[in-house]
């Protein structure tokens, strides 16, 4: 989901066809198909990700990409496949078959306050082999075999390519420019949006993965934290090779992932910051009581608001038993306190306490609801009496428990959709169908939730 649209995106598992779209402001969700592909990663869950220009979603499934339009001329549900053409494909392998790919892999490092990256997948020729991006209202790009090509957004149509795209390189991009970084050289090129030629060359110096994030051109570097070595954070303008701002916290502190806009630092004494991504300066500061330790920090960005799980080891037996399939770049094991911000002035609004609980991060972004969702596998191999999955229904408003549910089920499969109209928020799981009611009325001492056995 994107907080920018209110349009929830699910692709179906294991198959990656069928494209479900669902939100507040429609009665039901709907779908889109894609074309069948014989690809081999057309069915890896870590290469599913979609990136949402206007009503156009771009969509990488796999390796391949596609544009699809969820609505029509009116706005209503109407969801169909814009490009390629029939018979065409934007492939980011190119025209390599199958029995001809080879990877090797590339580990991302992992940090603590920002969710685990897959491994990305490197060509013999030590090139990316399934990178997307930049991807803007005019253009987007793709990585493939060494070169960088550029496609209209709008058609998917062909607009140039180069082919000195160096080994494992970064490309970052706004509507004019696009910047391809060789860290393994320490040079920056400046490309133009529009025909791909270049304007610039810079050299630079700058670690090989000490990106946090990127935002079109910017890109904001860390150094330090760690090894009693204090944190430096650094927000970089990649087509001048300038610092924008720089700023210094106590060895200790920890930086994390929050809607972009703004970030987050928390220090060893429990100080939280929300950090004005473009300027620098504190938008909010709280001191909490944290855990002395934590293993991760996980951020859900809703539309009014973001979720913050401080999270220690996970120490439920029957969780981590079930790792390989709860635990995934998707969905991260918590086991601590979470905390509800406002996202315009970073207020507290509630907090509470997720204990060894599996929280998906693709939260939907429209609802006034979250979930967690994982399976649990016992520690006797053989006892079929155990639950084999967990799925808990939260109220976003408060983090009250609206609804817990064990089912014998090793996946933990649901869908949830709700109605802006009606004020219901509907879970189906593969034995219920429960029923959230956030329409506005007078209090009633009437449970909210209600659950049908299917």
């Amino acid at each position: 989901g994107t907080p920018n649209c209110q349009i929830n995106v699910q692709i179906e598992y294991p198959g990656h066809r069928a494209v479900r779209f669902s939100g507040k402001n429609w009665s039901r969700p709907w779908d889109a198909y894609l074309p069948r592909s014989n690809r081999v990663l057309r069915m890896e869950r870590q290469l599913a990700r979609g990136w949402m220009i206007g009503r156009l979603l771009v969509l990488q499934v796999g390796s391949e990409v596609y544009g699809i339009s969820p609505l029509n001329a009116e706005g209503h549900r109407g969801a169909r496949l814009l490009w390629p053409p029939n018979g065409q494909a934007i492939d980011t392998l190119g025209d390599r078959s199958n029995q001809m790919l080879s990877f090797q892999s590339r580990v991302i490092p992992k940090r603590i306050g920002f969710p685990q990256q897959p491994a990305k997948r490197m060509s013999e020729f030590g090139h990316f082999a399934t990178e997307v991006g930049p991807v803007q209202a005019s253009y987007f790009c793709i990585q493939q075999k060494g070169m960088l090509v550029a496609y209209e957004t709008l058609t998917g149509k062909e607009i140039w390519r180069r082919y000195d795209l160096p080994q494992a390189a970064i490309c970052l991009g706004d509507e004019e420019r696009v910047v391809t970084i060789d860290q393994q050289h320490g040079v920056v090129k400046i490309l133009s949006a529009l025909d791909g030629h270049q304007i610039d060359e810079l050299r630079f110096s700058s670690p090989r993965d000490s990106t946090l994030f990127t935002a079109g051109v910017h890109a904001l570097e860390i150094q330090g934290g760690r090894d009693d070595r204090p944190l430096i954070l650094d927000w970089i303008n990649y087509p001048n090779g300038e610092s924008i701002w720089k700023r210094e916290w106590k060895a200790g502190a920890i930086p994390f992932k929050l809607d972009g806009r703004q970030f987050g630092v928390v220090s060893s004494a429990g100080i939280v910051e929300f950090i004005a991504t473009d300027s620098g300066k504190t938008v909010s500061r709280y001191e909490l009581k944290l855990p002395e330790q934590f293993s991760k920090i996980v951020c859900s960005v809703g539309e009014q608001d973001c979720l913050v799980i401080f999270s220690q080891p996970v120490e439920d037996a029957k969780i981590l038993n079930a790792t390989p399939q709860a635990g995934s770049t998707r969905r991260e094991l918590v086991n601590g306190p979470i905390i509800s911000f406002d996202r315009k002035s970073g207020q507290i609004l509630w907090e509470s306490k997720l204990e060894n609980a599996v929280f998906p991060l693709h939260q939907p972004v429209d609802l006034p609801v979250f979930l967690t969702a994982g399976s649990r596998f016992s520690e006797e191999i053989m006892d079929n009496r155990a639950p084999g999955s967990r799925i808990q229904l939260f109220n976003r408003q408060t983090g009250e428990r609206l609804y817990k549910a064990d089912s014998l089920g090793p996946v933990s499969k649901y869908n949830i959709s709700g109605n802006l109209k009606t004020g219901l928020v509907t879970l189906v799981t593969r034995t219920a169908i429960v029923e959230a009611d956030f329409s506005p009325k007078e209090p009633t001492s009437d449970s909210q939730e209600k659950e049908t056995p299917k």
